[in-house]
């Protein structure tokens, strides 16, 4: 008989635990792998494991990273495309990271150095003959040379962004709308720019056409004649189409090319042509061409991470991407349209993080130079923190939604610490739905569209976003606006600065929050008459009477000196709409705030001591938008209180200035961690005999000697450190740099009678170029692995909208009037999960549908009408052929509610909650332009069925139909007037204002957790636990077992058999 010793039982299993958590362990640590990449000494035949024996190239590391593996790239120039396909991390703690090694400057060049002979074209136009494409030119590595363009335009002199001087104009404007129509332009002279008198044949050449206001598009010219300043191209589309100020210039052919700084390629002989400056000859100087368009192009890869690298002419591109970081990351040039190459109406190529891809993040990065939006994420959750946008988007055109420096879709998204200026796009932020854009500094923006605001936010946009702690100033344009058509609700914009702006905050809809905002001076005249009123500036805080009313909106606690409900006219005129108390406004007190702050010149924008502002606010609402701790007995009016200190946006740990320098090309890394530089010797001679005969007896005799020696030795150190919170900084040491010359000439001269003259010259020049390599002390040893970013919050369920879907559908549509392809409905929020190709999703598509404008009254399928008896919301859908149809739903009985997010430019949609019991009368309206004002198609439906219950159904189904905030891309977020006021109460919010400000919101999540937890969900969790342990076990040895794990295996067999996981074993 065995003796079983008390406790025996919880000691085995303690024991197996303890192996567990060991097995646990061992199994991730093994599984991580360290690489390295040289471009100097590596070779890509050696493992990559060690840096005596690394890779040359990153993309021989990508092929063979793992999830936790990082590849290390040791300092160098790598002119290489990356591409990384099904290369997953595990989870935010197990990426697969590319990363520079231990602090050595990386960078990724998307040129190639020019290096064929430059021949004379004609005057100071020359020529080279390619055997690629190229479509950006560059003077070195310092600056860019423009296209070839009429009316002409540079970079060096910042005139590119001169639309109202640099650009040509039609004759359209708000007094004379009817000049022409759609497909043709008749040119203004102005400035000296006048198409007729330039003589010029546009024919053929590629239109940037900025006729639709804060909408550009390229188009190929179909016909002008010389002399005229009338010319026509493919008619656009009406959103891209409005009968306000058109500008525009071309490009696209070689007789544009009159002047230095200029280049034009041509695509079918593939010679480059080329006006250098200072009429230099192009031989002499280092011209380089963009050849590739990623540096990185990561699809089909969760948490995979990018650091410390720089990129030149080249961008990133993330594809069906979850978790994916790009930290510390500076683009130089590193987007631009393929226009020299001919390509026209195509959105232009640039830093992105695609369709698909959702929860990542960019973090103390740069981007400059851009012709295109700067960057581009979709699907929501998605964060830009600290970074710095500078000399964004030049033509504007051709750009997604509504074409900005910055878009964003989806939900949840957060734009935190950002510095932003010299910006091209009529908007500059376009941040997605329920988004946080705080604590940044955007100014010196729109410069060649009209209309626009620093922050823009459309419908959908608005409900539960907030817009805080930032600076909004000198601007053209808006300073933030909630825009639409008036039915945007319930966001938030507070603890703002707008100064020196064409109109302040705007505020269109309705039960909206403008708390503890500071405004002054946003008077500044437009070039762009937007609003009829000669391109006036106007009101500091605008809550809007026209469009939504503003009615249940709260304007507390600021300080302007110009607060009224209309865009330019007084406080007297029009009176702030909704709930307005405890504001300074100028337009009461006859004075200037900036009187009453402590410093505005050089904003210091606190209430100085004395000032009324201070604690002159209200204390407490019940909303979270009030200053809060304040000093004193109440908060003070404004965006800063008296005696905390100050709150200051924009980058945060880095030096802007030195972003804004030329960029540098690190020199590559040899073995002993020493940089391998290029030491050149040039040595010159040239001998030059000159002997002469004449027909006399005098002989005239010259000779001339020179000899030349110049010794020139230059020998490069740059140690780059780029880290994550500061810029790249380049030294650069030029040590023994000498220059030794020598000439001896010597001219003797003999006679003087000269009859016939025969002369022999010859030249001799030797040049001996050598290379070493400078060796410094070793490279210390690899840094441990990077460490992870803090695990962030559960995302929620997937977006409804099925962007692939919505492509296929759009594929075969043929709807040219409406542009409208299929209008259905679909249960919320199941609404297009799944996407046969006949339609999206299991919806239901309406019959009788027609591409054509006219009414119906359609009845409802029996299968929708049936379904819906269940349902606590529909969702209405319509699927467009281009970005110009809007859709618009209104319930008509008494009690509904309704939603409608307006355009998201893949789908048009709109949910609604319709009365539990009795009959419902919905009004669907497809129109195809933004406010539903022009031609529309109206759809009748009407559902009869009653429910019993109807108050508990309802209330219950509600609850559970939104498992999150919004439940994605077009949901309603609150289920009443009464859940909202209640979600607002219960909502808790840290908005410190610094970087790490969270928020916690959307209250319905919260219920929807507490809920929904089950006893038996927990046993279930934790065998598919030790289920899935096993499976990963058995698909790494599978795999090939590329390290130790056989014994991890073991140790975890014994583990389970200890435990009793396992049947069979005892």
């Amino acid at each position: 008989m065995m003796m079983v010793m008390p406790g025996t039982s919880s000691f085995v299993h303690l024991f197996a635990l303890t192996l567990l958590f060991l097995a646990s362990s061992y199994i991730e640590l093994v599984q991580s792998s360290l690489f390295y990449v040289a471009q100097g000494y590596g070779a890509d035949t050696n493992s990559g494991s060690t840096v005596q024996a690394p890779f040359q190239t990153v993309q021989a590391c990508a092929n063979v990273a793992q999830a936790g593996d990082t590849c290390f790239v040791r300092g160098g120039n790598y002119a290489e495309s990356v591409q990384v396909s099904g290369k997953s991390g595990t989870d935010w703690d197990k990426p697969v990271t590319f990363a520079a090694y231990n602090n050595e400057r990386v960078a990724f060049d998307g040129t190639r150095k020019i290096e064929t002979t430059w021949t004379v074209h004609s005057g100071n136009i020359w020529k080279t003959t390619l055997d690629y494409d190229v479509w950006q030119l560059f003077l070195g590595y310092e600056s860019e040379f423009v296209p070839a363009r009429w009316p002409n335009a540079y970079f060096h002199d910042g005139t590119v962004f001169d639309a109202a001087l640099k650009w040509a104009h039609g004759t359209i404007t708000n007094s004379n709308k009817n000049a022409y129509q759609n497909g043709e332009l008749i040119d203004a002279p102005h400035n000296g720019i006048d198409l007729a008198a330039s003589g010029i044949d546009a024919t053929g050449a590629i239109g940037i056409l900025n006729f639709g206001s804060f909408k550009t598009v390229t188009r190929v010219i179909k016909s002008h004649t010389p002399g005229t300043g009338y010319f026509t191209y493919d008619k656009l589309p009406n959103v891209m189409w409005k009968t306000k100020h058109h500008q525009y210039f071309f490009e696209g052919k070689l007789n544009f090319l009159d002047s230095e700084h200029e280049w034009f390629f041509d695509t079918t002989t593939k010679t480059l042509y080329l006006w250098a400056p200072n009429n230099a000859d192009p031989n002499t100087l280092h011209i380089r061409g963009k050849v590739r368009t990623y540096a990185f192009n990561v699809e089909t890869s969760n948490h995979v991470h990018l650091k410390n690298f720089d990129l030149f002419g080249a961008a990133f591109l993330f594809t069906t991407c979850d978790g994916c970081i790009v930290d510390g990351v500076h683009a130089t040039y590193p987007s631009n349209h393929k226009r020299m190459l001919g390509v026209v109406d195509t959105v232009p190529d640039n830093c992105k993080f695609a369709p698909n891809s959702k929860n990542g993040i960019v973090r103390n990065s740069s981007f400059r130079y851009t012709d295109g939006t700067a960057l581009e994420m979709w699907r929501g959750n998605m964060t830009i923190d600290n970074c710095y946008f500078y000399h964004i988007d030049w033509t504007a055109t051709d750009n997604i939604g509504l074409m900005t420096t910055l878009h964003l879709t989806g939900d949840n998204n957060v734009i935190r610490r950002c510095t932003m200026h010299k910006l091209g796009a009529s908007a500059t932020v376009n941040p997605g739905n329920r988004a946080i854009l705080e604590l940044n500094d955007i100014y010196d923006s729109g410069y060649v569209q009209g209309d626009g605001a620093l922050s823009q936010m459309m419908v959908a946009q608005q409900p539960f976003a907030e817009v805080r702690y930032n600076w909004f100033h000198d601007t053209v344009k808006y300073g933030a606006r909630f825009d639409g058509n008036g039915a945007g609700n319930n966001g938030a914009m507070h603890h703002n600065v707008i100064w020196n702006a064409h109109k302040g905050l705007m505020v269109k809809g309705y039960e909206h929050n403008v708390y503890h905002n500071t405004a002054f001076d946003n008077n500044v005249k437009s070039y762009y008459d937007d609003d009829g009123d000669g391109g006036a500036g106007g009101n500091d805080l605008l809550i809007m009477i026209a469009q939504g009313g503003n009615v249940g909106t709260k304007t507390k606690n600021n300080a302007a000196n110009k607060i009224a409900g209309h865009r330019s006219k007084s406080y007297s005129e029009y009176p702030v709409p909704g709930i307005y108390e405890n504001n300074w406004n100028g337009y009461e007190t006859g004075t200037d705030v900036k009187d009453q702050l402590m410093d505005p010149a050089n904003r210091d924008f606190r209430p100085k001591p004395g000032s009324a502002l201070i604690d002159a606010g209200q204390a407490s609402d019940g909303t979270t938008f009030i200053t809060t701790p304040y000093v004193g007995n109440a908060p003070d009016l404004g965006a800063y209180e008296y005696g905390a200190d100050p709150w200051v946006p924009g980058v945060d740990g880095w030096n802007i200035a030195e972003k804004n320098v030329t960029f540098v090309v690190p020199p590559s890394v040899s073995s002993s961690g020493g940089f391998i530089t290029t030491t050149t010797t040039t040595t010159t001679t040239t001998t030059t005999t000159t002997t002469t005969t004449t027909t006399t007896t005098t002989t005239t005799t010259t000779t001339t000697t020179t000899t030349a020696a110049a010794a020139a030795t230059t020998t490069t150190t740059a140690a780059a450190t780029a880290t994550t919170t500061a810029a790249a900084t380049a030294t650069t040491t030029a040590a023994a740099a000498t220059t030794t010359s020598s000439t001896i000439a010597t001219d003797t001269t003999t006679a003087a009678t000269t009859t016939t003259t025969t002369t022999t010259t010859t030249t001799t020049t030797t040049t001996t170029t050598t290379t070493s390599t400078t060796t410094t002390l070793p490279s210390p040893p690899p840094p441990p692995l990077l460490s992870p970013p803090p695990s962030p919050p559960p995302p929620p369920p997937d977006s409804p909208i099925a962007i692939d879907a919505i492509s296929a559908v759009q594929s075969q549509c043929t709807a040219t009037c409406s542009q409208v392809c299929e209008v259905g409905a679909r249960h919320f929020p199941e609404i297009l999960q799944s996407a046969p190709k006949a339609s999206i999703g299991q919806g239901i598509q309406f019959p009788g549908f027609s591409p054509y404008f006219f009414e119906h009254n359609i009845e409802v399928p029996s299968s929708l009408a049936a379904l819906a008896e269940s349902w606590p919301a529909i969702t209405f859908y319509a699927i467009p052929k281009s970005n110009s149809s809007y859709l618009f739903v209104e319930c008509l009985e008494e009690g509904c509610q309704n939603s409608n997010p307006g355009p998201d430019y893949e789908l048009s949609y709109t949910t609604i909650r319709y009365p539990a019991c009795g009959p419902t009368t919905v009004q669907l309206s497809v129109c195809c332009d933004e406010y539903c004002s022009g031609d529309k198609s109206v759809y009748t439906f009407r559902f009869t069925g009653h429910r019993e219950a109807c108050t508990t159904t309802s209330t219950t189904a509600t609850t559970t139909a939104s498992p999150s905030a919004g439940t994605g891309d077009g949901g309603d977020e609150t289920t009443s007037k009464e859940t909202t006021k209640t979600a607002e109460a219960t909502a808790t919010t840290t908005k410190a204002p610094s970087a790490t400000a969270t928020t916690t919101r959307a209250p319905t999540t919260t219920t929807v957790v507490t809920t929904k937890a089950a006893p038996t969900t927990k046993t279930t969790t934790t065998v598919t636990t030790v289920k899935s342990t096993v499976t990963t076990v058995k698909s790494v040895e599978s795999a090939g077992a590329r390290r130790h794990d056989s014994i991890s295996r073991v140790i975890l067999l014994a583990v389970l058999v200890l435990a009793g996981a396992l049947p069979g074993y005892t």
